[in-house]
C-alpha cells in the first residue's frame, strides 16, 4: 500500500485526491484508517498528502497544497488573488498564514468569506498567469492588492521581494548578453527593471483603489526597495520607521582584503555602523554548492567577509526573527546596540521614485520587467511561507 501511495504522491506534486485513491482501489473505510493511523494527512476535504511528506514541508509549501487542492475541488473556475496569489508567486508573508483561499469574484461585496474562501471584487478584470496549474493574478496586480489590503508589516516584505525579483531577472539577462557583473551598466539595468515594476504598480493602483484608500498603498510602494534581501530585512526596515530610528543604506559594498567585494545588509554611514538580519539560511547566502564542495568552505568565506567588514566598520549588529518580530523587543535591541535615532521622524514616501537615468549603452539591453510566466489577459469567466 505504501508503494501505491508514494506513486500517487509523485503524480501530482504530493497532492493525492480522493478520486485517485478510489481509482487505486482504496475504500472509504480504508482511507479513514490511513488518516487515523497517521499515514495520510488531510489537506482539506477530498485531498490528502503523505504524512511523511507533510512533516518535511515548510508553511508556504503546505499552504500551496491547500490552494491547489481547493482550486481543484471547485466546480467553477477560480482566479486566486491577494495573499494566496502572493504565496503562489513565491512572495514572503510575515505573520500568520491565511486560513482561507483568496479569490476574485465580480459579484463579491468585498471580503465576502466562507469557511474555506475569501472573495474579493474583481473590478477591473485582472491579467492572470498559470502557476502549478492554478490561475492567479499577475505579479503587479497581486502586489497592488496586498499594498491596498494589508498592513505595512505584510505588504513591504512582499513588495521588496517583487522588486528584488525584477532586479535579479534584469541582472540575469544582462549577464547572458555579456554585461560585466557589478558594472554601472548592470546596476542601471537593475534599477530600470525595478522602476518598470513600480510603474505597473502605480497603474494598478489607479484602477483598483479610490484616492482616499490609496494612502497606505502608496506609502508601502514608495518605501519598498528591491535591494532588500529577504523578508527579515524588509520587516526590519519597517520597524526602523515605526520606532524612530534612522533608515540605513542597503547592500553597501566594501573592498575585501582578498580583493573580493564584501557587502553589508544595512549601513548607517554617519556612525559607520553595519547591521544584518540573520535568517536560518544566512551563512549560505543563497549559494549553490558546486559538486564536491564542502559547506564549510561557504561558512569560512562568510567569516572572511565578516572579518573584512569589521576592519572598515566602527561596529556591527546582528538580529534574528525573535528580536525583530516583537516591536518592543526590537526597540530595546536597537537602543542597546547604539543604532542611531532619526533626527527627524522618518515618513514613508507617498510617490513612486522618479524614473532612473540609464546609460545609452544599456537601453538596447532592457529586458521585459518583471520576468514572469507569460500572462493571459482577463480572468476566467467564472470568479474565482521558507
Amino acid at each position: 500500500m505504501i508503494d501505491t501511495l508514494e506513486l500517487l504522491s509523485a503524480l501530482d506534486g504530493g497532492l493525492i485526491s480522493v478520486v485517485m485513491l478510489r481509482d487505486a482501489g482504496v475504500s472509504s473505510r480504508w482511507l479513514e484508517r490511513l488518516v487515523a493511523t497517521g499515514v495520510l494527512t488531510r489537506v482539506r476535504r477530498g485531498a490528502f498528502v503523505l504524512t511523511s511528506v507533510w512533516r518535511t514541508m515548510w508553511p508556504n509549501e503546505r499552504y500551496r497544497l491547500f490552494v491547489r487542492a481547493t482550486v481543484a475541488s471547485s466546480p467553477r473556475a477560480l482566479v486566486v488573488s491577494h495573499l494566496s496569489a502572493a504565496v503562489m508567486h513565491g512572495l514572503p508573508l510575515v505573520g500568520e498564514w491565511p486560513q482561507t483561499l483568496h479569490v476574485l469574484d465580480a459579484g463579491a461585496g468585498g471580503g465576502a468569506s466562507s469557511r474555506l474562501m475569501t472573495s474579493h471584487r474583481s473590478v477591473p478584470e485582472s491579467d492572470t498567469v498559470l502557476i502549478d496549474g492554478v490561475r492567479v493574478t499577475a505579479l503587479a496586480r497581486t502586489l497592488a492588492d496586498i499594498a491596498i489590503a494589508e498592513t505595512l508589516e505584510r505588504s513591504v516584505p512582499a513588495l521588496d521581494a517583487g522588486l528584488h525579483s525584477a532586479r535579479v531577472a534584469a541582472n540575469t539577462v544582462a549577464r547572458l548578453r555579456g554585461v560585466p557583473w557589478g558594472s554601472e551598466e548592470m546596476a542601471a539595468l537593475a534599477q530600470l527593471a525595478e522602476h518598470g515594476l513600480r510603474e505597473q504598480l502605480s497603474e494598478e493602483l489607479e484602477l483598483l483603489a479610490p484616492r482616499r484608500w490609496r494612502l497606505r498603498a502608496e506609502r508601502a510602494i514608495g518605501f519598498a526597495n528591491g535591494l532588500a534581501d529577504g523578508a527579515g530585512e524588509s520587516l526590519s526596515r519597517v520597524r526602523f520607521v515605526e520606532l524612530g530610528f534612522e533608515i540605513p543604506e542597503l547592500q553597501v559594498r566594501f573592498d575585501g582584503a582578498d580583493g573580493r567585494d564584501a557587502f553589508v545588509d544595512c549601513f548607517w554611514r554617519g556612525v559607520r555602523k553595519g547591521g544584518e538580519f540573520d535568517g536560518n539560511h544566512k551563512y549560505m547566502r543563497g549559494v549553490i554548492l558546486k559538486p564536491g564542495q564542502d559547506p564549510g568552505e561557504i561558512v569560512f568565506a562568510e567569516k572572511r567577509r565578516e572579518d573584512a567588514l569589521r576592519t572598515q566598520l566602527n561596529s556591527m549588529a546582528r538580529w534574528v526573527w525573535d528580536e525583530v518580530l516583537p516591536a518592543r523587543t526590537f526597540f530595546r535591541f536597537l537602543t542597546e546596540h547604539d543604532v542611531p535615532r532619526a533626527q527627524v521622524r522618518a515618513q514613508m514616501p507617498r510617490r513612486t521614485p522618479s524614473r532612473p537615468s540609464v546609460p545609452a549603452s544599456a537601453i538596447s539591453l532592457r529586458p521585459a520587467t518583471p520576468l514572469q510566466p507569460v500572462p493571459e489577459s482577463g480572468p476566467a469567466k467564472a470568479a474565482g511561507a521558507r
